[in-house]
């Protein structure tokens, strides 16, 4: 659970200098947040599909469920900061050309560092998932509805990056403190089933 918070505000540090709301608050944010929930279609589905897991899952299956729920959660997450991340780099080096080439390299450093450490969780999920559970597709189903939901939610956000010279600077900052920290808690993921090397 502690990596989980620690990925957690490690994303969030990142997310404000990647993405940043307007200048103008948005009085209408609590109704909004509370609108993507409510009607976000995916929600009925994974609401179903938990309940239809339940009565599958043994208790051993609900024990490895929740851990690879939650690794899941923290490999989904990273996958939307670098999309954030992303985007703001191209944003920064169309409206700040004197650091389009160091933003560039650097977001080239993090993905460099980081795909591959995802590609080997989004791996080794897929094989906790297939040897912990009878209904490994019933699993799978459920966590691609998650993600569903997920991108849904994602995409009613406005995110329009913020190009200013600081914030994309900051960016560059944020960037060079988080991704070991970033790298580590991937690489410190557990899966049930594998064995302790």
């Amino acid at each position: 659970m502690r990596a989980v918070f620690m990925l957690s505000f490690i994303l969030c540090s990142l997310a404000a200098f990647s993405v940043q709301a307007a200048d103008e608050p948005n009085t209408n944010s609590a109704p909004a947040a509370m609108k993507i929930g409510s009607d976000n279609p995916y929600l009925k589905s994974v609401e179903s599909k938990a309940r239809e897991l339940s009565g599958l899952l043994s208790e051993d299956e609900v024990a490895a469920f929740v851990t690879i729920r939650d690794n899941f959660g923290m490999i989904r997450a990273v996958r939307i900061a670098g999309q954030d991340v992303t985007r703001a780099v191209k944003a920064c080096g169309k409206d700040q050309p004197d650091l389009k080439q160091k933003m560039d390299d650097r977001l080239a450093l993090w993905t460099k560092t980081l795909e591959p450490v995802l590609k080997d969780q989004a791996s080794r999920m897929d094989k906790a998932v297939k040897q912990n559970f009878r209904e490994s597709g019933e699993v799978d189903a459920y966590l691609s509805l998650i993600d569903a939901a997920a991108h849904y939610a994602d995409d009613q956000i406005d995110k329009t990056p913020v190009t200013t010279s600081a914030a994309c600077e900051g960016l560059l900052t944020s960037m060079d403190r988080s991704q070991d920290q970033i790298e580590a808690l991937l690489k410190a993921l557990s899966w049930p089933g594998e064995k302790d090397s």
